[in-house]
Protein backbone atom coordinates (compact mmCIF):
# COMPACT_ATOMS: atom_id res chain seq x y z
CA UNK A 1 0.00 0.00 0.00
CA UNK A 2 1.67 3.43 -0.90
CA UNK A 3 2.78 6.35 1.48
CA UNK A 4 -0.56 8.24 0.53
CA UNK A 5 -3.19 5.61 1.41
CA UNK A 6 -1.38 4.25 4.66
CA UNK A 7 -1.21 7.87 5.37
CA UNK A 8 -5.04 8.70 4.77
CA UNK A 9 -6.65 5.39 6.07
CA UNK A 10 -3.93 5.26 9.21
CA UNK A 11 -5.23 5.83 12.58
CA UNK A 12 -4.71 9.29 11.97
CA UNK A 13 -6.61 9.88 8.91
CA UNK A 14 -9.22 8.03 9.52
CA UNK A 15 -11.95 9.80 8.12
CA UNK A 16 -11.58 7.59 4.92
CA UNK A 17 -12.31 4.12 5.80
CA UNK A 18 -10.97 1.41 4.52
CA UNK A 19 -9.75 -1.69 6.30
CA UNK A 20 -8.67 -0.82 9.75
CA UNK A 21 -5.50 -1.73 10.60
CA UNK A 22 -2.54 -0.35 12.55
CA UNK A 23 0.12 1.49 10.21
CA UNK A 24 3.01 4.02 10.70
CA UNK A 25 2.05 7.75 11.71
CA UNK A 26 1.23 9.89 8.12
CA UNK A 27 3.89 10.99 6.07
CA UNK A 28 3.60 14.71 7.06
CA UNK A 29 4.10 13.94 10.46
CA UNK A 30 6.68 11.58 10.16
CA UNK A 31 9.42 13.26 8.89
CA UNK A 32 9.70 16.11 11.31
CA UNK A 33 12.42 14.16 13.74
CA UNK A 34 14.37 13.49 10.17
CA UNK A 35 14.34 17.09 8.70
CA UNK A 36 16.46 17.54 12.25
CA UNK A 37 19.13 15.44 11.23
CA UNK A 38 19.80 16.65 7.37
CA UNK A 39 19.49 20.16 8.44
CA UNK A 40 22.31 19.62 10.96
CA UNK A 41 24.24 17.87 8.37
CA UNK A 42 27.10 20.17 7.40
CA UNK A 43 28.80 19.90 4.12
CA UNK A 44 32.38 18.89 3.49
CA UNK A 45 35.12 21.15 2.71
CA UNK A 46 35.13 19.67 -0.91
CA UNK A 47 30.77 19.75 -1.09
CA UNK A 48 31.16 23.47 0.53
CA UNK A 49 33.34 24.57 -2.84
CA UNK A 50 31.18 22.36 -5.12
CA UNK A 51 27.91 23.79 -4.42
CA UNK A 52 28.88 26.97 -3.72
CA UNK A 53 30.32 27.14 -7.29
CA UNK A 54 27.31 25.92 -8.24
CA UNK A 55 25.23 28.07 -6.59
CA UNK A 56 26.70 31.05 -8.48
CA UNK A 57 25.41 28.90 -12.05
CA UNK A 58 22.16 27.20 -11.06
CA UNK A 59 19.49 27.73 -8.68
CA UNK A 60 17.49 24.94 -9.49
CA UNK A 61 17.14 22.91 -12.40
CA UNK A 62 14.69 20.12 -14.02
CA UNK A 63 15.03 16.20 -12.88
CA UNK A 64 12.09 14.80 -14.56
CA UNK A 65 9.46 16.07 -17.25
CA UNK A 66 5.76 14.23 -16.84
CA UNK A 67 4.02 14.96 -20.20
CA UNK A 68 3.71 18.70 -20.22
CA UNK A 69 4.95 19.33 -16.49
CA UNK A 70 8.29 19.30 -14.89
CA UNK A 71 9.59 18.05 -11.26
CA UNK A 72 11.92 20.39 -10.03
CA UNK A 73 15.39 19.00 -8.09
CA UNK A 74 14.23 21.50 -5.28
CA UNK A 75 10.77 19.66 -4.88
CA UNK A 76 12.98 16.25 -5.22
CA UNK A 77 15.53 17.00 -2.31
CA UNK A 78 12.02 18.79 0.23
CA UNK A 79 10.90 15.06 -0.58
CA UNK A 80 13.63 13.47 0.23
CA UNK A 81 13.54 15.45 3.39
CA UNK A 82 9.85 14.77 4.48
CA UNK A 83 10.49 10.75 2.97
CA UNK A 84 9.30 8.06 4.79
CA UNK A 85 11.87 5.72 3.27
CA UNK A 86 14.27 7.92 5.20
CA UNK A 87 12.35 7.83 7.71
CA UNK A 88 11.96 3.88 8.09
CA UNK A 89 16.19 3.48 7.35
CA UNK A 90 17.08 6.02 10.13
CA UNK A 91 14.70 4.16 12.31
CA UNK A 92 16.91 0.94 11.45
CA UNK A 93 20.10 2.10 13.01
CA UNK A 94 21.37 2.87 16.65
CA UNK A 95 22.18 6.38 16.81
CA UNK A 96 22.49 7.38 12.93
CA UNK A 97 25.02 10.41 12.60
CA UNK A 98 24.46 12.86 10.25
CA UNK A 99 26.30 11.50 7.77
CA UNK A 100 24.34 8.11 7.89
CA UNK A 101 21.49 10.55 7.01
CA UNK A 102 23.26 11.96 3.90
CA UNK A 103 24.29 8.74 2.86
CA UNK A 104 20.37 7.39 3.02
CA UNK A 105 19.12 10.31 1.51
CA UNK A 106 21.25 10.26 -1.37
CA UNK A 107 20.56 6.50 -1.93
CA UNK A 108 16.71 6.79 -2.14
CA UNK A 109 16.62 10.02 -4.72
CA UNK A 110 15.90 7.63 -7.35
CA UNK A 111 12.77 6.35 -5.87
CA UNK A 112 11.90 8.94 -4.06
CA UNK A 113 11.76 10.63 -7.40
CA UNK A 114 9.20 7.40 -8.68
CA UNK A 115 6.99 8.05 -6.05
CA UNK A 116 6.75 11.79 -6.82
CA UNK A 117 6.00 10.88 -10.74
CA UNK A 118 3.64 8.46 -9.79
CA UNK A 119 1.59 11.10 -7.27
CA UNK A 120 1.68 13.60 -10.71
CA UNK A 121 0.70 11.15 -12.77
CA UNK A 122 -2.16 10.43 -10.17
CA UNK A 123 -3.62 13.13 -9.12
CA UNK A 124 -3.44 14.20 -13.35
CA UNK A 125 -5.59 11.00 -13.73
CA UNK A 126 -7.64 12.21 -10.86
CA UNK A 127 -8.16 15.65 -12.14
CA UNK A 128 -9.70 14.10 -15.49
CA UNK A 129 -11.93 12.46 -13.24
CA UNK A 130 -13.04 16.26 -11.13
CA UNK A 131 -11.67 14.35 -7.80
CA UNK A 132 -10.44 16.89 -5.53
CA UNK A 133 -9.79 17.85 -2.06
CA UNK A 134 -12.43 19.97 -0.83
CA UNK A 135 -12.28 21.80 2.34
CA UNK A 136 -14.22 19.52 4.26
CA UNK A 137 -11.79 17.03 3.35
CA UNK A 138 -8.72 18.97 4.54
CA UNK A 139 -10.32 20.19 7.63
CA UNK A 140 -11.31 16.42 8.74
CA UNK A 141 -7.95 15.21 7.98
CA UNK A 142 -6.10 18.09 9.90
CA UNK A 143 -8.61 17.43 12.67
CA UNK A 144 -8.27 13.28 12.81
CA UNK A 145 -4.04 14.01 12.50
CA UNK A 146 -4.29 16.69 15.38
CA UNK A 147 -6.07 14.45 17.62
CA UNK A 148 -4.54 11.35 17.06
CA UNK A 149 -0.96 12.76 17.68
CA UNK A 150 -2.10 14.15 21.12
CA UNK A 151 -2.84 17.97 20.10
CA UNK A 152 -4.72 19.78 21.76
CA UNK A 153 -6.55 21.10 18.54
CA UNK A 154 -5.32 22.25 14.78
CA UNK A 155 -3.25 25.52 15.71
CA UNK A 156 -1.19 23.18 18.28
CA UNK A 157 -0.52 20.85 14.88
CA UNK A 158 0.59 24.00 12.94
CA UNK A 159 2.47 25.78 15.57
CA UNK A 160 4.58 22.15 15.67
CA UNK A 161 4.84 22.49 11.09
CA UNK A 162 5.50 26.11 11.34
CA UNK A 163 8.54 25.39 13.91
CA UNK A 164 9.34 22.77 11.96
CA UNK A 165 11.09 24.46 9.14
CA UNK A 166 10.79 21.72 6.48
CA UNK A 167 7.19 22.66 5.51
CA UNK A 168 7.78 26.11 4.61
CA UNK A 169 4.38 28.42 5.42
CA UNK A 170 0.94 26.79 6.79
CA UNK A 171 -0.63 26.98 3.07
CA UNK A 172 1.92 24.65 1.94
CA UNK A 173 1.57 22.28 3.89
CA UNK A 174 -2.20 22.18 3.27
CA UNK A 175 -1.17 22.33 -0.42
CA UNK A 176 1.00 19.15 0.51
CA UNK A 177 -1.88 17.26 2.33
CA UNK A 178 -4.35 18.36 -0.44
CA UNK A 179 -2.29 16.42 -2.68
CA UNK A 180 -2.05 13.50 -0.63
CA UNK A 181 -6.13 13.38 -0.21
CA UNK A 182 -6.53 13.89 -4.13
CA UNK A 183 -3.78 11.11 -4.52
CA UNK A 184 -5.52 8.42 -1.86
CA UNK A 185 -9.25 9.19 -3.44
CA UNK A 186 -8.13 8.70 -6.94
CA UNK A 187 -6.91 5.41 -5.99
CA UNK A 188 -9.42 4.89 -3.88
CA UNK A 189 -11.93 4.90 -6.55
CA UNK A 190 -10.12 4.14 -10.01
CA UNK A 191 -7.90 1.11 -8.04
CA UNK A 192 -10.14 0.40 -5.66
CA UNK A 193 -9.50 -3.52 -4.61
CA UNK A 194 -11.76 -6.10 -3.97
CA UNK A 195 -11.71 -9.36 -1.93
CA UNK A 196 -14.41 -12.01 -1.96
CA UNK A 197 -15.76 -14.36 -0.11
CA UNK A 198 -14.52 -17.40 -1.45
CA UNK A 199 -10.62 -15.77 -1.20
CA UNK A 200 -10.81 -15.29 2.47
CA UNK A 201 -12.40 -19.10 2.78
CA UNK A 202 -9.59 -20.29 0.72
CA UNK A 203 -6.69 -18.11 3.01
CA UNK A 204 -8.49 -19.37 5.81
CA UNK A 205 -8.15 -23.36 4.54
CA UNK A 206 -5.07 -23.04 4.00
CA UNK A 207 -3.80 -21.84 7.12
CA UNK A 208 -5.71 -24.11 9.53
CA UNK A 209 -5.03 -26.82 7.68
CA UNK A 210 -2.73 -28.50 10.41
CA UNK A 211 -4.05 -27.26 12.64
CA UNK A 212 -7.58 -26.10 12.62
CA UNK A 213 -10.40 -27.66 14.09
CA UNK A 214 -11.55 -31.47 12.97
CA UNK A 215 -14.37 -33.26 12.21
CA UNK A 216 -14.87 -37.19 12.67
CA UNK A 217 -17.51 -38.42 10.19
CA UNK A 218 -18.97 -41.49 8.07
CA UNK A 219 -19.73 -40.11 4.66
CA UNK A 220 -22.28 -42.28 2.04
CA UNK A 221 -21.48 -40.87 -1.22
CA UNK A 222 -24.14 -41.76 -4.14
CA UNK A 223 -23.03 -41.79 -7.51
CA UNK A 224 -25.18 -41.34 -10.95
CA UNK A 225 -25.12 -44.63 -12.57
CA UNK A 226 -24.92 -42.69 -15.81
CA UNK A 227 -24.65 -38.98 -17.64
CA UNK A 228 -28.00 -37.68 -18.13
CA UNK A 229 -30.52 -36.23 -16.40
CA UNK A 230 -32.76 -39.26 -15.34
CA UNK A 231 -29.66 -40.98 -13.69
CA UNK A 232 -28.77 -37.54 -11.45
CA UNK A 233 -32.77 -37.70 -10.33
CA UNK A 234 -32.11 -41.63 -9.15
CA UNK A 235 -28.80 -41.16 -7.16
CA UNK A 236 -30.81 -37.88 -5.68
CA UNK A 237 -33.87 -40.00 -4.86
CA UNK A 238 -31.34 -42.70 -3.44
CA UNK A 239 -29.36 -40.42 -1.84
CA UNK A 240 -32.44 -38.57 0.33
CA UNK A 241 -33.55 -41.86 1.36
CA UNK A 242 -30.35 -42.79 2.84
CA UNK A 243 -30.33 -39.34 4.59
CA UNK A 244 -33.93 -40.17 5.79
CA UNK A 245 -33.08 -43.41 7.57
CA UNK A 246 -30.09 -42.16 9.32
CA UNK A 247 -32.04 -39.91 10.37
CA UNK A 248 -34.54 -42.19 11.82
CA UNK A 249 -31.73 -43.76 13.77
CA UNK A 250 -30.67 -46.59 11.82
CA UNK A 251 -26.70 -47.50 12.24
CA UNK A 252 -24.69 -46.84 8.90
CA UNK A 253 -23.88 -50.65 8.97
CA UNK A 254 -27.91 -50.70 8.88
CA UNK A 255 -27.86 -48.30 5.76
CA UNK A 256 -25.37 -50.34 3.99
CA UNK A 257 -26.83 -53.56 3.75
CA UNK A 258 -30.45 -52.38 2.51
CA UNK A 259 -29.03 -50.23 -0.21
CA UNK A 260 -26.43 -52.47 -0.44
CA UNK A 261 -23.36 -50.01 -0.39
CA UNK A 262 -20.48 -50.50 1.55
CA UNK A 263 -20.52 -49.30 5.02
CA UNK A 264 -18.04 -46.16 5.70
CA UNK A 265 -15.56 -46.18 8.03
CA UNK A 266 -15.52 -42.84 10.86
CA UNK A 267 -12.95 -40.87 8.91
CA UNK A 268 -11.47 -37.01 10.43
CA UNK A 269 -11.24 -34.57 8.20
CA UNK A 270 -10.34 -30.83 8.40
CA UNK A 271 -11.34 -28.03 6.18
CA UNK A 272 -10.45 -28.50 2.67
CA UNK A 273 -11.12 -32.01 2.31
CA UNK A 274 -14.88 -30.99 0.89
CA UNK A 275 -16.57 -28.79 -1.05
CA UNK A 276 -17.40 -25.72 0.37
CA UNK A 277 -21.04 -25.94 1.15
CA UNK A 278 -20.79 -29.78 2.23
CA UNK A 279 -17.76 -28.43 4.61
CA UNK A 280 -19.66 -25.49 5.92
CA UNK A 281 -22.83 -27.32 6.88
CA UNK A 282 -20.68 -30.33 8.50
CA UNK A 283 -18.35 -27.92 10.55
CA UNK A 284 -21.57 -26.10 11.69
CA UNK A 285 -23.66 -29.38 12.46
CA UNK A 286 -23.82 -31.00 15.94
CA UNK A 287 -22.86 -34.18 16.83
CA UNK A 288 -25.27 -36.92 16.05
CA UNK A 289 -26.64 -34.52 13.34
CA UNK A 290 -26.93 -35.81 9.58
CA UNK A 291 -26.26 -33.85 6.93
CA UNK A 292 -27.26 -34.00 3.15
CA UNK A 293 -27.70 -35.15 0.61
CA UNK A 294 -25.62 -32.11 -1.11
CA UNK A 295 -23.94 -32.34 -4.45
CA UNK A 296 -20.45 -32.58 -4.99
CA UNK A 297 -20.02 -32.40 -8.53
CA UNK A 298 -19.34 -36.52 -8.54
CA UNK A 299 -23.12 -37.49 -7.07
CA UNK A 300 -24.48 -36.82 -3.86
CA UNK A 301 -23.33 -36.92 -0.07
CA UNK A 302 -24.55 -37.81 2.86
CA UNK A 303 -22.81 -37.31 5.78
CA UNK A 304 -22.88 -38.27 9.39
CA UNK A 305 -21.03 -36.05 11.81
CA UNK A 306 -19.72 -38.63 14.48
CA UNK A 307 -17.96 -36.41 16.96
CA UNK A 308 -16.03 -32.61 16.62
CA UNK A 309 -12.81 -32.51 17.61
CA UNK A 310 -11.33 -28.96 18.76
CA UNK A 311 -8.48 -26.74 17.55
CA UNK A 312 -6.49 -23.89 19.21
CA UNK A 313 -6.67 -22.35 15.85
CA UNK A 314 -9.76 -19.47 15.99
CA UNK A 315 -12.85 -20.08 14.04
CA UNK A 316 -13.22 -19.16 10.46
CA UNK A 317 -16.08 -16.39 11.71
CA UNK A 318 -13.63 -15.19 14.25
CA UNK A 319 -10.35 -15.20 11.95
CA UNK A 320 -12.71 -13.25 9.16
CA UNK A 321 -12.09 -9.86 9.78
CA UNK A 322 -8.21 -10.37 10.26
CA UNK A 323 -7.71 -12.79 6.94
CA UNK A 324 -9.69 -9.30 4.86
CA UNK A 325 -7.12 -7.14 6.33
CA UNK A 326 -4.72 -9.03 4.90
CA UNK A 327 -6.09 -10.19 1.86
CA UNK A 328 -7.03 -6.48 1.32
CA UNK A 329 -3.54 -4.62 1.75
CA UNK A 330 -2.12 -7.26 -0.57
CA UNK A 331 -4.89 -6.74 -2.83
CA UNK A 332 -4.15 -2.46 -2.67
CA UNK A 333 -0.79 -2.91 -3.24
CA UNK A 334 -1.32 -4.92 -6.43
CA UNK A 335 -4.38 -2.74 -7.86
CA UNK A 336 -1.91 0.61 -7.11
CA UNK A 337 1.13 -1.11 -8.82
CA UNK A 338 -1.06 -2.06 -12.13
CA UNK A 339 -3.23 1.26 -12.02
CA UNK A 340 0.72 3.40 -11.86
CA UNK A 341 1.77 1.07 -14.53
CA UNK A 342 -0.83 1.75 -16.66
CA UNK A 343 -0.63 5.91 -16.17
CA UNK A 344 3.34 5.39 -16.90
CA UNK A 345 2.39 3.31 -20.21
CA UNK A 346 0.37 5.87 -21.42
CA UNK A 347 2.55 9.01 -20.21
CA UNK A 348 5.98 10.43 -21.51
CA UNK A 349 7.88 10.35 -18.48
CA UNK A 350 11.68 11.93 -18.69
CA UNK A 351 13.90 11.23 -15.73
CA UNK A 352 16.82 13.54 -15.57
CA UNK A 353 18.59 12.66 -12.55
Amino acid sequence: MTAARRALASRAGGCYPVVPVPLPFPLPFLALPVASVLAAAPPGPAEDEASAAASRVVLDRVVAVVDDEIILESDLDREVQRSERLANALAELQNPTEADAARIARSIRPKVLDDLVDDLLVRKEGARFQIEATDADLERYLQNLASGHGYADVEALRADVERSGIYGTWEDYQNDLRKQIVVYKTLATLAAPTVTEAQIRAYYRTMTKDVGARVVVERFRIAPDGDDPRARDRAFARAQKVAARLRQGATVEDVAREFSMPAPEPEEVARGAMVVDLEDAVFAAKDGTVVGPVETGRGFEVVRVVEHKASEALSYEEAKDRITQVLYEKAAEKAEREFKQGLRARAHVDLRL
